[in-house]
């Protein structure tokens, strides 16, 4: 699939993205200083720009060219990757301590790429991620954290409420172990 180039991104950012979002997800993180950041799908790179100005290092992960032409990093603080989400996760052996992902999280979420993406994670690490969804879910995601036999899990439950002809609501699952642990936090905004 090749999308449009990144100007006709930045038209549409400008005109339909309203208020400061971005920053919102940026003050969610908490302290960036000293931190090594992962921007996945970053575009017009939104995040990485005012994540830069206060991490250690910055990764900003992009499969289109394009979209990473559009800004630039200092060379000493930060990296631009063109990639997938997937080959990405599953190829890097780097570790972060915040993951950011703009709205793109729906496209790329799988139970297999977000047990790579937990590796990816380090220990007490964040992942912040917002959606397109601007009603939130009538049945909010259920969350544990635990730890058995010395091995820690993340659980992730939710009801999806039937469809038309349906007979009964769904229940999306899914459970990582290690990589992720008790004070890992998924932060939704």
């Amino acid at each position: 699939m090749e999308y449009p180039p990144f100007s006709v991104y930045a038209s549409l950012y400008s005109k339909y993205l309203k208020g400061n979002r971005s920053q919102q997800l940026i003050d969610l993180a908490g302290t960036l200083k000293g931190k090594q950041v992962l921007d996945l799908c970053c575009g017009g790179g939104r995040i990485s720009l005012l994540a830069i100005a206060n991490c250690d290092y910055c990764t900003s992960v992009d499969m289109s060219e394009d979209m990473l032409q559009g800004f630039s990093l200092p060379e000493d603080k930060g990296c631009k990757v063109v990639s997938t989400v997937e080959k990405f996760l599953t190829e890097s052996i780097d570790q972060f301590d915040i993951v950011f992902c703009q709205q793109a999280v729906t496209y790329w979420i799988t139970p297999a790429l977000a047990k790579s993406l937990a590796l990816r994670v380090k220990k007490g690490g964040k992942f912040i991620f917002n959606t397109f969804n601007v009603k939130p879910p009538v049945n909010p995601p259920l969350i544990k954290h635990y730890c058995l036999d010395g091995a820690n899990y993340t659980e992730i439950s939710r009801l999806i409420p039937k469809e038309l002809g349906e007979l009964f609501d769904g229940i999306e699952h899914f459970q990582m172990k290690e990589g992720i642990n008790a004070n890992t936090h998924i932060v939704t905004g």
